[in-house]
């Protein structure tokens, strides 16, 4: 049977869609075209105003640099004059010599106050007598104390060009510091403003760009085919010194092009000091314009050719044969025809369901003809039922004989419930909630110590066992349960027994829900969780309390102070350092050193009381807060009555080693109104009063410069270690307890040519943001040296590295990670990252999803330094880390015979959280036994190895 037109209406259909398709994109081109224009415009304006202010920012930002380098420079030759005159050293030339190369200046002249020279870093200088009328003379003359001349001026005796300044003695001698003015120029030079002009020169968007002072004086420009001259007449002008920008387009008279002339005021201290005028070319968003309405229109027009084609071929075709296929069907003549399916058939799904319709018409047909012969089966199975029912009475006894036996089963059942039940010192309970009834398990006896009565009240057997707070909070517990919002009710209340003791329950349990939906009982256990509630009150102890001496610890230092600070409370902090405390460990032995810090642990809780806390801060060192006092005389006299408490006790403990100590001491919020600077300053001071003779105290004042020195000496180490890869690696191994081979090592950093301890150098790293670039090098020496283990054919083992907070948070840190693996083509679990728990004292939400991308990286994470103040049973549960290092302090208080069951209890708490423990710092066969015992996973400290350089690890490898 043929088609007629009327099937297919190919005109109606496809074709009129089309075109109007193609008149619709046509008309939204052009429209948009004719907005695109506009909106191009009015970017390019804006884009003219963008980088216009940002170079003006950059200019008034540079005015400012100007004068801060020239203050700078003044300071420079004022710290340089004041550290000779209050340096202890006989002056000498050599003296002036070494200084001058320290600080980096040119000349250091010593004068008597005749104007003689009397010592100078450069030999034929010595002897110079200053003459009338030179610029010396005026500071001879004058009462000044210190003095630098404004201008840079010739040296009398060379030709160079210098800035000189001058510091008086009490004795009337003076000491001159020069400057070279080649010095100076490279620190302003790079903050000139033709420099900040010509940056614009490779902007192809810029043809033009001046800078003028207030009053039209040119002082920079830059052109690149157009110009432009700003006059007094201009409107824009007139708006920049009301400090206002302004926006222009104009055309090039003779080029005839199009540009944006933005104008806008440059101004410091709310004064107009500049103008930048900047042109913007227009032409290039003209062109793409253009560009954009020519392409535009013919890809649309190739478009509707291809689709005009594609649906012929796709779509009419095999749309008129299946129309063909459709009327053959014929349900009374022909039930097993079915539509022809080709491979490539556009149609193919819509003609397998008809063909499906059509297999399940034929089965309706067949399945009327057997339904007759199933109403005959179900008659026969209607007689067997009969035969059933009449069953003989031997039949029923041995059923009943099963029923017995089911029975007995379940008594059984009952009875190892009921034992499991008492042996995890748990119970079970039931509430009716349509008379309110509560039932609970006589288990409760066994833990409080009362039975309560069987289906008694909710609210009466509650009020029995419960407090009233607690009552209330699971009742709440219980509604949201009943009304949806909890999955299932999980609460932990107090309750008390028999005796008026406190016991921890766990409650758990959810609903039972009938026919429509609606709970009508709850069912659940409970635990005593009282002996699990100590162990964690215990370890919350040892978190905000060092192990060692039973004082308070940093962590709870950290919270009273930004307490009191943010309070703006006044008070003093005094931070003590022993002296010679570390002559006891080297002589006397460690074991010698714990016990005068417990001893002068007792010492300090007995002079503690409601304005006076003592804390452990770290190694030798306590932190003393004294709360709502500001008066000296009372300080000082808490100062020297632990001053003398320290010496007494370390006499009696320490024979034969002099152990004093030293106090800095800063008052808030005079001294500081944060906990960064609070510390610092005291520190400086306790540092001033060991140069000064230890066994003293000091408090903080500004001309403490003797310690910021050192700090900046230091500081001047590690960024000459980074500058010249100056940067060491030793490797101490980590050893599996059970085995006893290399598990791994961990990379400790020291700097070359230098004895500075990390415990000094780090701190001042980590203040100075110098820990970033250190700790770049340290991952990427480590990758190296694992590459190189590699080549070599040696097993690998993974290499842990310390990192801290900042490193973290820097924003490049993870990338680097991604790109040093990438680069050295190692597996990342070969690298172990660890952190601290300090860590956490960070932003903790950026802290935590910085570790989730580390460990999605595959590197692992170890928690380091467990138990030295921050240790919470918190912490673990949401850490995503893998291993917990546990601290030598930690590992030394209790792996003593007394406190082993602690440590036992901690190590199983861990792993019961799937993680590996490390104890760190074990340096006798005694404490690994123990450690071995009670189930420690690794071991590191000197029972094993100190921490070797590479090519003694290596050597250590060739022997495997």
């Amino acid at each position: 049977m043929g088609l007629d037109n009327k099937v297919i209406n190919f005109k109606g259909m496809i074709l009129i869609p089309l075109i109007v398709a193609f008149i619709s994109v046509m008309g939204v081109g052009v429209i948009s075209s004719f907005f695109g224009i506009r909106i191009l415009i009015e970017g390019a304006k804006y884009y003219g105003i963008d980088i216009t202010k940002m170079l003006a920012e950059q200019i008034e930002s540079n005015s400012l640099s100007l004068e801060a380098i020239d203050e700078a420079v003044e300071n420079r030759i004022k710290v340089i004059g004041q550290a000779i005159i209050l340096s202890s050293q006989k002056p000498s030339s050599s003296f002036l010599k070494k200084l001058a190369k320290d600080f980096d200046v040119y000349e250091i002249n010593w004068f008597s106050k005749d104007g003689v020279i009397l010592y100078s870093n450069i030999d034929e200088y010595v002897g110079f007598k200053v003459p009338k009328n030179h610029p010396i003379e005026k500071f001879m003359n004058s009462n000044l104390k210190i003095y630098v001349e404004e201008d840079i001026r010739k040296d009398t005796e060379s030709d160079r060009f210098l800035r000189y300044g001058y510091i008086k003695n009490t004795d009337g001698s003076f000491i001159q510091v020069g400057i070279l003015s080649d010095d100076i120029f490279k620190l302003k030079g790079r903050f000139q403003y033709q420099k900040q002009i010509d940056s614009l020169r490779f902007n192809k968007n810029v043809v033009f760009a001046y800078y003028y002072d207030a009053k039209l004086r040119e002082l920079a420009r830059m052109e690149k085919g157009s110009t432009y001259k700003l006059t007094a007449a201009d409107e824009s002008y007139k708006k920049a010194l009301n400090h206002s920008y302004s926006v222009e387009e104009i055309r090039d008279s003779l080029s005839g092009k199009r540009f944006m002339k933005v104008t806008v005021p440059i101004i410091y201290n709310n004064y107009v000091i500049g103008i930048l005028v900047v042109g913007v070319t227009l032409d290039n968003f003209y062109s793409i314009t253009q560009k954009y309405i020519i392409a535009s229109s013919l890809i649309a027009f190739i478009l509707c050719c291809f689709i005009i084609i594609f649906l012929n071929r796709k779509i009419k075709r095999p749309l008129e044969s299946l129309s063909v296929d459709v009327i053959k069907i014929d349900l009374e003549n022909n039930l097993d025809y079915r539509l022809n399916i080709e491979k490539d058939d556009n149609f193919k799904g819509l003609k397998s369901i008809i063909n499906e319709m059509l297999d399940r018409i034929s089965k309706y047909f067949y399945d009327l003809k057997e339904s007759h012969e199933e109403i005959a089966a179900s008659n026969e199975e209607l007689a067997a039922s009969l035969e059933q029912l009449t069953a003989t009475e031997e039949e029923l006894k041995a059923q009943y004989d099963e029923l017995q036996s089911y029975s007995e089963k379940i008594e059984e059942l009952q009875q190892k419930y009921d034992i499991a039940i008492k042996a995890s010192n748990s119970g079970v309970w039931e509430i009716d909630l349509n008379n309110m009834t509560i039932n609970i398990s006589e288990n409760i006896l066994d833990i409080l110590g009362k039975n309560l009565v069987r289906n008694g009240n909710v609210h009466d057997v509650l009020d029995k066992i419960l407090l009233n707070e607690d009552k209330e909070k699971l009742i709440q517990k219980f509604r949201k349960h009943q009304e949806g919002e909890k999955e299932y009710i999980n609460h932990q209340v107090k309750v008390v027994d028999k005796n008026g003791n406190i016991k921890w329950l766990l409650i758990a349990g959810r609903g039972i829900f009938d026919s429509k939906g609606i709970i009508k009982r709850l069912y659940g256990i409970f635990i005593d969780t009282t002996d699990l509630k100590k162990k964690e009150r215990q370890i919350e102890y040892m978190a905000y309390h060092d192990q060692l001496t039973g004082l308070p610890n940093r962590a709870m230092f950290n919270n009273i102070i930004n307490e009191e600070l943010g309070k703006g409370s006044k008070g003093a902090l005094m931070l003590v350092d022993l002296d010679n405390f570390k002559n006891v460990n080297d002589i006397m032995g460690h074991v010698c050193g714990d016990e005068l810090l417990k001893k002068l642990g007792d010492i300090f809780k007995t002079f503690s009381n409601d304005k006076l806390f003592f804390f452990r801060f770290g190694g030798d060192e306590f932190l003393i807060l004294i709360k709502d006092e500001d008066r000296i005389n009372i300080v000082s006299k808490f100062a020297r009555a632990i001053l003398e408490a320290i010496k007494h006790e370390s006499a009696f403990v320490v024979q034969g080693i002099n152990v004093t100590a030293c106090i800095g001491i800063a008052f808030y919020p005079k001294d500081g109104s944060n906990l960064k600077e609070l510390l610092m300053k005291a520190d400086t001071a306790m540092y001033r009063a060991k140069y000064e003779g230890k066994n003293k105290y000091l408090y903080f004042y500004d001309e403490m410069t003797d310690v910021l020195k050192e700090r900046v000496e230091i500081e001047g180490l590690l960024k000459k270690a980074v500058e010249n890869n100056e940067i060491n690696l030793l490797y101490q191994p980590i050893v599996d307890a059970k085995s006893g081979e290399i598990a791994s090592f961990e990379a400790l950093i020291r700097l070359k040519n230098s004895n500075i301890s990390p415990a000094k150098f780090i701190p001042i790293a980590e203040e100075t943001n110098l820990i970033i670039p250190i700790g770049y090098c340290v991952i990427k020496e480590v990758a190296r040296q694992i590459s190189r283990w590699k080549e070599c054919g040696f097993k690998i083992r993974p290499v842990s590295i310390n990192v801290s907070a900042k490193q973290i948070k820097d924003d490049k840190f993870i990338d680097t990670l991604k790109g040093i693996i990438e680069e050295y083509k190692l597996d990342a679990k070969s690298i172990e990252i660890e952190i601290t728990e300090s860590i956490m004292l960070e932003k903790k939400d950026e802290i935590m999803k910085k570790i989730e991308y580390i460990k999605k990286l595959g590197f692992s994470v170890a928690l380091d330094d467990f138990g030295t103040g921050y240790s919470s049973l918190n912490y673990l549960t949401f850490l995503n880390i893998d291993k917990i290092k546990l601290d030598k302090s930690l590992c030394d208080k209790f792996l003593e015979d007394e406190n082993i069951k602690v440590m036992e209890s901690i190590i199983m708490l861990i792993q019961s959280l799937n993680l590996k423990v490390t104890a760190e710092g074990i340096e006798d066969v005694n404490k690994l036994n123990i450690l071995k015992k009670i189930g420690c996973d690794y071991v590191q400290g000197y029972v094993f190895s100190k921490p070797l350089p590479k090519e003694e690890i290596n050597n250590l490898l060739n022997k495997e």
